[in-house]
C-alpha cells in the first residue's frame, strides 16, 4: 500500500500542493577549504540494498548565495571567479549574467581574472551595464526570460549530473545559469511599485521590492537551475545611540550590520562574509613574494550544513583574484605539512621536493609537480573538513542508528513521567 503522502501527492498533482521537492546537486566555487566547509558528504542505503556515498562541494543548485563584506574586500572578484567555475565545465547552455549596478566590472577585468579569450567570454559571460537604474522587476524579468529559453529548448539545456537521488535515480537538471546582482544596494523598485507603497519610507519601499523579488524568484531558480549571486555591502551601524545594536549575523564585527533586514538573510541559502587581513605579516609585495596581495578570511555565516562560523583563509592577488594554489599552501603550512626554512622549504612527507614559500606561485609556473604534490598532501585534510552524514553507520554522531536510539530513549523517558 502506498504511503498517505504518496497518495496525497498523486491526488493533488494538478494543484501541486503536495509535490515532492526536486532533488539538487551542488556546484563548487573553485576555492579549496571554502568549498569543503560549504559542502557535505552523504552515505545512505538505496531501495535495492546497495550503499551510495556522494560528496557535494560548494553551494546548492538553484539557490541564492550572498557575498558580503566591506568595500575592497573581494566580493565581486570572488563572485566572478565562483560564477565562472560553475559554468565553465559545460560546452554550451551554461552562462553568467552580471547585472553591473555599480558600473565597476569590465570585460577586461573579467578576462584578466579568468584568463579566457574574448570569444569564450562573449559566449558564456555577459555584463549588463548600468545604463539605467536597475530594478528588481528588471532582474525578475531576466530570470523569466532565461526560464522561458530553457523551457523551450529542454533537449539542449538538460544534462545528466552524475549524481543520484535517494531512490537511486540519476538527477537530470537544466544546465546552470548564474545571475549576479552587483550590488544589492544599487537595485530599487519600478515606479509602479513605488506608488503602490508610496506612504512608506524609502528603506521600507526598497525592502518590500527586494523581498517580493526574492520570494517570487525562489521557485523559478530551483526549477530552472538559476543560481542567484548577490553582492552586498555591510554598513556601519548608524541607527542611533538609543536603539539596541543587535547584529544580524553573530560573526560580524561590532557596530556593523547587514542592510536589508532579517528577511534578506532568510532567503539566502549560503552567506560568505569576506574580511581582509591587513596586518604587515599578511600583506604581500611584488619584491618579496612575486605578487601584490593579502590574505582574506572568508567566513561562512550561513550554509545548509549549519557550519556557520567556520572560515577559510584565502590569498588575494591584485591581478588575478583569489588563488587556490596559495590557499592550499597556507593550509599546508598551518597544518605542519611544510617544514624547513626558505629557500629550501619542503613537504614533510616528501623532502626531496624543495621550494621557497615566499615565491611559491612563481616556482609553480615552471615546476608543475609542485601543485600536484601540494594537492596530494592537503587532500586528507580537505576531506576531513567535509561534514559527513552516514545513515549506514553506528557512529554516535553521524550515524542513523544512534539518532534513532536517542529519540527512542527520550520517548521512553517521557512515557515514564
Amino acid at each position: 500500500m502506498a504511503s498517505i503522502l504518496s497518495e496525497l501527492e498523486e491526488m493533488q498533482k494538478k494543484s501541486g500542493i503536495f509535490d515532492s521537492k526536486p532533488p539538487r546537486v551542488s556546484y563548487a566555487l573553485g576555492q579549496p577549504v571554502l568549498d569543503q566547509l560549504l559542502g557535505c558528504k552523504y552515505t545512505y542505503v538505496l531501495p535495492d540494498g546497495n550503499t551510495l556515498t556522494q560528496t557535494s562541494l560548494g553551494v546548492p543548485s538553484g539557490t541564492a548565495t550572498m557575498f558580503l563584506g566591506q568595500s575592497q574586500s573581494g566580493k565581486s572578484t570572488l563572485g566572478i571567479q565562483s560564477g565562472w567555475n560553475i559554468v565553465e565545465p559545460f560546452d554550451e547552455g551554461a552562462f553568467v549574467v552580471w547585472d553591473d549596478g555599480e558600473n565597476g566590472t569590465t570585460d577586461e577585468r573579467v578576462q584578466g581574472l579568468l584568463g579566457i579569450p574574448r570569444s569564450v567570454m562573449k559566449d558564456k559571460f555577459r555584463i549588463v551595464p548600468s545604463t539605467k537604474v536597475f530594478t528588481y522587476e528588471h532582474a525578475f524579468a531576466q530570470m523569466m526570460e532565461i526560464a522561458a529559453l530553457k523551457e523551450a529548448n529542454k533537449k539542449s539545456f538538460m544534462y545528466k549530473t552524475g549524481k543520484y537521488d535517494m531512490d537511486g535515480n540519476e538527477i537530470v537538471l537544466y544546465k546552470p545559469t548564474v545571475l549576479v546582482l552587483d550590488s544589492l544596494m544599487k537595485f530599487t523598485s519600478d515606479e509602479d511599485e513605488q506608488k503602490e507603497i508610496s506612504d512608506g519610507f524609502a528603506a521600507g519601499r526598497e525592502t518590500v521590492g527586494r523581498n517580493k523579488f526574492l520570494r517570487n524568484s525562489l521557485g523559478i531558480m530551483e526549477k530552472y537551475n538559476i543560481n542567484l549571486f548577490i553582492i552586498h555591502h555591510w554598513s556601519t551601524d548608524m541607527r542611533g545611540n538609543d536603539v539596541p545594536k543587535t547584529r544580524q549575523l553573530p560573526n560580524l564585527p561590532n557596530g556593523v550590520w547587514v542592510t536589508g533586514g532579517d528577511k534578506l538573510i532568510l532567503y539566502m541559502s549560503s552567506i560568505i562574509l569576506l574580511m581582509p587581513i591587513n596586518d604587515k605579516k599578511g600583506v604581500k609585495t611584488e619584491e618579496e613574494n612575486g605578487y601584490n596581495g593579502r590574505p582574506v578570511k572568508a567566513m561562512i555565516s550561513k550554509a545548509r550544513t549549519a557550519a556557520g562560523g567556520y572560515a577559510a583563509i584565502m590569498e588575494f592577488i591584485q591581478e588575478s583574484g583569489f588563488d587556490p594554489r596559495l590557499t592550499l599552501m597556507n593550509l599546508a603550512k598551518e597544518k605542519g605539512l611544510i617544514t624547513g626554512l626558505n629557500p629550501r622549504s619542503k613537504f614533510a612527507s616528501n623532502p626531496d621536493v624543495t621550494f621557497d614559500t615566499r615565491k611559491f606561485i612563481l616556482e609553480m609556473g615552471s615546476r608543475p609537480e609542485l601543485i600536484r604534490t601540494l594537492y596530494s598532501e592537503c587532500r586528507p585534510i580537505l576531506d576531513k573538513m567535509i561534514p559527513w552524514i552516514d545513515m549506514t553507520s553506528d557512529h554516535a554522531i553521524r550515524g542513523g542508528a544512534g539518532k534513532m536510539q536517542a529519540r527512542d530513549l527520550v520517548r521512553e523517558l517521557y512515557a515514564s513521567l
